[in-house]
C-alpha cells in the first residue's frame, strides 16, 4: 500500500517538475554539480546501495523502525532550536514533550511512545528556521555523499552538526578512532538508505534526467517545509 501511495506522490511531483523549472531554479554551477552528482551515483551504486540491501535483508523491520526512532529522538536539539528561531511555541512544546516521553518511557527513544499521546513528529532543522525568517535558498548545490542541497541548507547542515549530539561528539574526537561513534553514524546512514531503496529506483526509472528531477523535487520539498509554517 505504501509503495502505491509513494507512486502517486511521485507522479504528482513529476507533473510539477516543469513548473519548478519554469521558475528557474538558480543553478549557476550546474556543470560542477553534475560531476558531483555522477560521483554520488557511483558511490551509491557500487558501495552504499549494496550495503543497504544487505542490511535490509538481515535487519527486521521492527529493528529498523526502532533505529529510526532513536536517531530522530537524538536530533531533538535541532528541532527545538528551529522552533525557537520561528517563535513557534506550540511546536516547541510538542518537540520538548516528545523528547521527554521518548527518552524515558520510550527507552532512550527506541520506541515512539509520544505519538500514542497525539504528539506527532514534525521535521525541522536550522535550514527551515532560516527559511521561515526570510533567508533565500541561494543557488542549488550537490554535496559529495550528502546529495541535493542549496546554499542556505548547506549552512544549516553545518549548524545542525553542532546541535546533533553525534555530530558534536565528532568535533571532539576522531570518529575513525572511536569505533562506537563511527559505527553509530554508519548505522544511521545505512538505516536511512535502506528505507529509500525502492523509492530511488522508482525515481530513476520514471525520470528522463535524474539530475533535473531530484533538483526540482528537493527544492519543492524544502519550499514545502518552510511554507507550511
Amino acid at each position: 500500500m505504501k509503495k502505491y501511495l509513494f507512486l502517486v506522490v511521485l507522479l504528482t511531483v513529476t507533473a510539477q517538475v516543469t513548473y519548478a523549472d519554469d521558475r528557474e531554479i538558480a543553478d549557476p554551477i550546474e556543470g560542477f554539480n553534475r560531476k558531483v552528482f555522477w560521483f554520488n551515483e557511483q558511490f551509491d551504486t557500487y558501495l552504499f546501495k549494496p550495503i543497504a540491501q544487505g542490511y535490509n535483508y538481515i535487519t527486521p523491520n521492527v529493528a529498523q523502525r526502532s533505529f529510526t526512532n532513536f536517531f530522530r529522538n537524538l536530533r531533538s536539539p535541532i528541532y527545538i532550536v528551529s522552533d525557537l528561531m520561528q517563535g513557534n511555541s506550540d511546536q516547541l512544546g510538542t518537540h520538548l514533550a516528545r523528547f521527554m516521553y521518548n527518552s524515558t518511557f520510550g527507552l532512550a527513544g527506541f520506541i515512539d511512545v509520544a505519538k500514542e499521546f497525539g504528539l506527532r513528529h514534525v521535521e525541522e532543522d536550522f535550514g527551515t528556521g532560516l527559511g521561515y525568517r526570510g533567508v533565500e535558498t541561494g543557488p542549488y548545490l550537490v554535496l559529495p555523499i550528502y546529495g541535493p542541497s542549496n546554499l542556505r541548507d548547506t549552512f544549516g547542515r553545518i549548524a545542525d552538526s553542532f546541535l546533533d549530539p553525534l555530530g558534536a561528539a565528532g568535533y571532539f574526537s576522531d570518529a575513525l578512532e572511536d569505533p562506537v561513534l563511527y559505527g553509530t553514524r554508519a548505522l544511521e546512514a545505512v538505516n536511512i538508505r535502506a528505507k529509500r531503496l525502492e523509492d530511488k529506483e522508482l525515481m530513476d526509472d520514471m525520470s528522463l534526467d535524474p539530475y533535473v528531477f531530484r533538483r526540482s523535487a528537493y527544492m519543492q520539498m524544502r519550499e514545502g517545509l518552510v511554507g507550511r509554517e
